[in-house]
Parts: C-alpha cells; structure tokens; sequence
C-alpha cells in the first residue's frame, strides 16, 4: 500500500504529540529534582559558594563575572593567610591575584617561600 500526504501527517502529528509529553514528563522530572536539591541544600545550610558557585556553562571569571561575586556573608569559609610582609604586617591567603607588596619583593629578588607564615 502506498504512503499518502495524510499518512505521514497523521504519523508526524502522533510524533509531536509524543514529543510534547516527553518535554513535559522532563521537565516535571527537572523540577522535582529541583525541590529536592534545593530542600537538602536549606537542611544543610549550603550556598552555591560551597558548590564552586556558577552554573553549568557559567563562567567563574570576566566582567559579567563580577556580576555574580558573593558578599563576605554568603557562609563561605574564611581562609587563614599563608603570607605575611615581615614590616608592614600585611598578610595574603595565597588565592587570587598576588598582592602587589609580594610581587614586588619578589621582583626585588625575594621568593614567596621567604613571607610564609610559620605554623606551629
């Protein structure tokens, strides 16, 4: 039997109706997900800052980036400083950009090694 015009409508119709619910189970599937991520995360006390802090695809640097930095307050731990400048007191985490007075001691001859602070 040939393929008619209606045929392959009637088939493409059927095609996009399943198509539609299988969108909608997904997304139904999504969100329950969603709720339950978000209710354990609220149990737990747990920011997106423990998590790494951007979405999948998001960037963690440029300038949007900044956009979506989180304030002192969002629960993320504090880090304890691993340098200090013998004479000026000033101390460094040893994360993020390197701090001016370090870089210039080490242009100055210096290693990082030598501002380490000594832990007991």
């Amino acid at each position: 039997m040939a393929t008619t015009y209606e045929t392959i409508m009637a088939k493409v119709r059927d095609l996009t109706r399943k198509a539609e619910q299988a969108k909608r189970a997904e997304q139904k599937s999504r969100a329950r997900a969603i709720h339950r991520i978000r209710q354990i995360m609220k149990d737990h006390r747990i920011s997106l800052a423990h998590l790494g802090g951007t979405s999948i695809g998001g960037s963690t640097s440029g300038p949007k980036a900044a956009k979506r930095r989180l304030s002192p307050t969002d629960g993320r731990l504090k880090v304890k400083p691993k340098y200090r400048h013998p004479k000026s007191k000033e101390t460094w985490s040893g994360r993020g950009k390197t701090p001016r007075w370090l870089a210039t001691e080490i242009k100055n001859g210096k290693r990082a090694e030598d501002f380490l602070i000594k832990t007991k």
